[in-house]
């Protein structure tokens, strides 16, 4: 996998990683870091540094004391936010559309999330954490690449703890320059927060394989056969009663269209869950080929499905306007008066009311 490294845009989280190439904490003390580290935002993610370079700590280490500070703090943050985070009006949601090309289109989606997290946060973007025992910044890739296959249209979801201070048609430009090489931001873009995930949305996707040219006629023969065949079944190494073996997969569903573009051989493949055979795979099974042998492979583009929750909007909105109307009535203490018509009417309905007159 390849290794990428960080950028340091952010001084505090430079110093902290430099330190952590050190015997101690930085020069400045505990609380200073502390307090840089959270008032930038950045306390979980320098945890997480931290615990990926000492992840085996004694208490004699002299880094242990500030990690208990950090996990404290960060464990307090954390319940904050679990109280908080549905009524947070500050809560900002944004989906971004980039190019995945090499060196990063080799690294696995987890190591791809955690470097398109630290562009954004490197581009000065408030990004908010999650709710995790240990947290980790809100980002959300959709519908993974298969490892050493670009993508010219690929899709993933940030959430910040507050609106950016960028100007939104600049975002874009910022967040790239401070991606690791073969990253790009091509559109950035607000959604509401109770939209759904990406990952949830994608419903198809289009590839181009570049087909050599001594496979051309294989390819041609055999794609033209898998077209016209209602149904079709490629060998797949599997599990079978819980024993690995290799079996057969109806596959001919998964390919909605197909056709050549030159030397190129181009195809949309579904995206259901628990459905989305790796295309390589696809293409070596239907060529009688081993994986290993298709190069050259791209993904095009990641269609999206529509929205449920923004088709009805009205169900995941929080109802603003009665926390207000509640929290003045709440807060109205000794403002509220008792109405009553005759004082001794016991049954009477009790009717409350706010005095205008008091402040």
């Amino acid at each position: 996998m390849t290794e990428l490294p960080p950028n340091q845009s952010l001084p505090v989280l430079h110093a902290f990683r430099e330190a952590l190439a050190c015997e101690g904490p930085p020069a400045q003390g505990n609380e200073a870091t502390l307090a840089e580290l959270m008032e930038q935002g950045l306390l979980e993610q320098a945890l997480l540094e931290l615990k990926r370079k000492r992840p085996r700590m004694k208490s004699a280490d002299p880094w242990h004391a500030l990690r208990q500070r950090m996990e404290a703090e960060v464990a307090r943050a954390r319940a904050r936010r679990m109280h908080l985070w549905q009524l947070d009006p500050s809560r900002h949601s944004l989906r971004l559309r980039m190019a995945v090309r090499a060196p990063v289109c080799n690294l696995h989606p987890s190591a791809l999330q955690a470097a398109l997290a630290q562009a954004l946060m490197e581009s000065g973007l408030p990004l908010a954490m999650g709710l995790e025992k240990t947290p980790r910044p809100l980002v959300r890739l959709g519908h993974p690449l298969p490892l050493g296959v670009e993508g010219l249209s690929e899709w993933a979801d940030a959430i910040l703890r507050e609106p950016p201070a960028i100007p939104r048609e600049d975002l874009a430009e910022r967040i790239s320059e401070c991606c690791p090489q073969g990253l790009q931001i091509l559109q950035v873009e607000a959604i509401p927060n109770h939209a759904s995930p990406v990952l949830e949305l994608c419903l198809k996707a289009s590839w181009a394989w570049a087909c050599p040219k001594e496979l051309r006629t294989l390819a041609a023969e055999r794609f033209g056969r898998f077209e016209s065949a209602a149904s079709y079944e490629i060998a797949k190494i599997g599990k079978v009663e819980g024993q690995k073996q290799v079996k057969q997969v109806e596959v001919r569903h998964l390919v909605l269209r197909m056709g050549w573009e030159g030397d190129a051989f181009c195809f949309t493949t579904g995206l259901s869950a628990g459905e989305a055979l790796n295309p390589a795979k696809l293409l070596a099974g239907v060529l009688a080929l081993d994986a290993s042998a298709i190069h050259g492979l791209t993904r095009l583009d990641v269609e999206l499905a529509e929205d449920p929750r923004l088709c009805s909007a009205g169900k995941y909105e929080t109802k603003l306007h009665n926390i207000f109307e509640d929290a003045v009535l709440l807060e109205s203490g000794p403002t509220l008066q008792r109405a009553e018509e005759e004082e001794d009417e016991d049954d009477e309905p009790i009717l409350l009311r706010r005095d205008l007159r008091k402040p």
